[in-house]
C-alpha cells in the first residue's frame, strides 16, 4: 500500500503542480495582455501628442512670420509716424498763435470802436 499511496501522492502532486503552472501561465498571459494594451494606448497618445505639437509648431511659425512682417511694416511707417507727431506739434503751435491773434484782434477792434484809445 505504500507504493500505491506514493503513486497517488505523486499523481496529486503532479496534478497540483500542473494546476499551479496553468494558473501561473494564465496570470502571466493576463499581465502581458494588459501591458500590451497599455503600450498600444501609449502609442495612440504619443501619436496624438505628436500631431498636436506639429500643429502647434506650424501655428507658432505662422505667428513668428506675422510678427516679423508687422515689425517690418512698423519700421517702414516709422518715419511717417514721426512726421505726423511733428505736424501735430506744429498744429498745436498754430492753434495757440491763432488764439493769441484772435484775442489781439478783439482788443484792437474794441479800441477802434471806443474811439482809438
Amino acid at each position: 500500500m505504500v507504493a500505491s499511496e506514493s503513486t497517488s501522492l505523486s499523481e496529486m502532486a503532479e496534478s497540483a503542480v500542473a494546476v499551479a503552472l496553468y494558473k501561473t501561465a494564465e496570470s502571466i498571459h493576463a499581465e502581458l495582455t494588459a501591458i500590451v494594451d497599455e503600450y498600444q494606448a501609449i502609442e495612440t497618445l504619443n501619436a496624438a501628442t505628436r500631431d498636436y505639437l506639429s500643429d502647434v509648431s506650424v501655428k507658432s511659425q505662422h505667428l513668428v512670420d506675422e510678427l516679423t512682417r508687422l515689425q517690418e511694416t512698423q519700421k517702414d511707417i516709422q518715419p511717417y509716424l514721426l512726421r505726423i507727431a511733428d505736424l501735430e506739434q506744429q498744429v498745436a503751435k498754430l492753434e495757440h498763435v491763432a488764439l493769441a491773434l484772435d484775442e489781439y484782434s478783439r482788443r484792437v477792434e474794441d479800441c477802434v470802436k471806443r474811439g482809438g484809445r
